[in-house]
């Protein structure tokens, strides 16, 4: 997960495949959303809403879900 957030934030990749890992990987934690959150609330946002979407709800995200 480090790796991707380096890749996203420092190094600006706007790989959709990049982005879709990073979101299957926050939505997939049991930890609280918070990570999931901020990311789904950037500015930039390179990753396919339907299937973000999809994953958030799978996982039971509703707070994501809410806030796409």
């Amino acid at each position: 997960i480090r790796y991707l957030q380096f890749c996203v934030s420092k190094l600006d990749s706007t790989d959709p495949a990049v982005h879709n890992y990073l979101l299957s990987l926050y939505a997939i934690q049991d930890s609280d959303d918070t990570a999931l959150l901020e990311f789904l609330s950037r500015e930039n946002f390179y990753y396919d809403l339907k299937y973000a979407l999809r994953l958030c709800t799978q996982h039971k995200k509703t707070r994501a879900c809410v806030l796409m």
